[in-house]
């Protein structure tokens, strides 16, 4: 009988695969199903996402300095170029908004042109032309402290100021209402004082402007509120500035509403009478010049037999030091003739506000002046009426008592 042999190995030829697109199929169903579970999971109310713990804060976006805008130095530069009547100077930019551009400025003539190129980067042709002209006008500085070019004379100085001007850069369009940026710079303008400062910031399509006044520690504007447009930007950090004038008092109240200008006052001509002119010395001399009000009170207190003025000042505020209140003062007086007198309010410049101070003053003792001549003339009507009454005086009486009442012992 055969024996099986356990340990032989067995062959299959033609052996039948094992099917696979079944078992694929049901993977795939399965992973599927999976994926779907897991989607399923990532889906919350409102409620069940306000509820999920935060697991990063939102970090906000942080604006970006664009541009600082302040055309003192431009100013500045092309005024010196009318007044030494130099042609304009060739300003050459390139590159593009995404990269910056560089600027490539010439100016001068002769022996004595001069070019400066600036690679920058600067995210704007404004920007960079501020650059170099920063620079031109150190170079004139200079060559006027060695008197290399000087000014010329009137005729041509107002020939270079009519065709001299700066190259006009493309604007945005104005936005209605008032033209805040205007009326800031002319009122700094009207007071001697040196233009804003704005420099901007970009938030995405944003932008937003911080503003500052020379003196000022303040900042005016600044990056809390975002606004379409540059122009808006502007004119809201400019807005600001005037509303912190409108608090101190600073802010002129004669505005023209219609142009949105500051109106000038017109020069008034003062009455022939209203203040003396004292004559010139010297032996050559025909002229009068006009004395200074100070000078009048001083010689009108004498007249009375009042002590010397004194001027008291106080500073309108301690961010605008250039204002000044002013008073007058008779302190070794008795009464209401000690003061103050004149006062004045929040007036730029000391010697201004002294001077406006001392016109005031000028005033009133003038008037006290007058009081006293009128009771010296109704001293000596009285005086003419007893003695035609055949009331005796003596000459001698009349003209102390008259005496004592313009010195005001009376």
């Amino acid at each position: 009988m055969p024996t099986l042999n356990l340990n032989a190995r067995m062959e299959v030829k033609n052996a039948t695969a094992v099917p696979t697109t079944n078992i694929s199929a049901h993977r795939s169903e399965q992973a599927s199903s999976n994926t779907m579970s897991d989607a399923l999971k990532s889906i919350y109310t409102i409620e069940e996402y306000a509820e999920l713990p935060v697991d990063s804060p939102n970090t906000p976006l942080r604006p970006k300095a664009v541009s600082t805008r302040n055309s003192t130095k431009v100013i500045a530069f092309y005024e010196k170029l009318a007044a030494f009547g130099l042609p304009n100077p060739v300003l050459r930019h390139e590159g593009d908004g995404l990269n910056g551009w560089d600027v490539q400025m010439k100016f001068l003539e002769g022996e004595l042109e001069q070019t400066i190129d600036d690679s920058g980067p600067y995210p704007s042709k404004k920007d960079a032309r501020d650059a170099v002209v920063g620079r031109g006008l150190e170079i004139l500085s200079q060559l006027e402290a060695e008197g290399k070019i000087s000014k010329k004379g009137k005729g041509k100085q107002k020939a270079a100021s009519e065709t001299l001007q700066p190259e006009k850069e493309e604007e945005e369009p104005k936005e209605p209402g008032r033209n805040y940026v205007g009326l800031l710079l002319e009122f700094q303008r009207s007071n001697n004082a040196d233009q804003p400062n704005y420099t901007m910031f970009s938030l995405g399509a944003s932008w937003s402007c911080e503003m500052r006044l020379p003196g000022l520690s303040r900042i005016f504007g600044g990056m809390s509120s975002y606004f379409p447009g540059k122009k808006v930007a502007r004119q809201n950090a400019a807005k600001e500035g005037i509303d912190y004038y409108k608090s101190i008092n600073l802010w002129p109240k004669d505005i023209d509403e219609a142009t949105g200008s500051i109106k000038k006052k017109k020069a008034v001509q003062p009455p022939p009478s209203s203040k003396p002119k004292k004559k010139a010395s010297g032996p050559n001399t025909t002229s009068a010049v006009e004395a200074s009000y100070a000078s009048l009170v001083a010689e009108v207190a004498r007249e009375l037999h009042y002590p010397a003025p004194q001027y008291v000042f106080e500073s309108a505020d301690i961010q605008a030091p250039n204002f000044y209140t002013v008073k007058c003062f008779f302190k070794e007086l008795n009464g209401s003739g000690s003061g103050p007198h004149g006062e004045v309010r929040h007036v730029y410049g000391k010697k201004n506000a002294k001077e406006a101070c001392a016109r005031l003053t000028w005033a009133y003792l003038n008037s006290i002046k007058m009081q006293r001549l009128q009771a010296v003339q109704r001293m000596l009507e009285m005086a003419d009426a007893d003695s035609e009454d055949g009331v005796e005086a003596s000459g001698d009486e009349q003209f102390e008592d008259a005496m004592d009442v313009s010195k005001g012992d009376v």
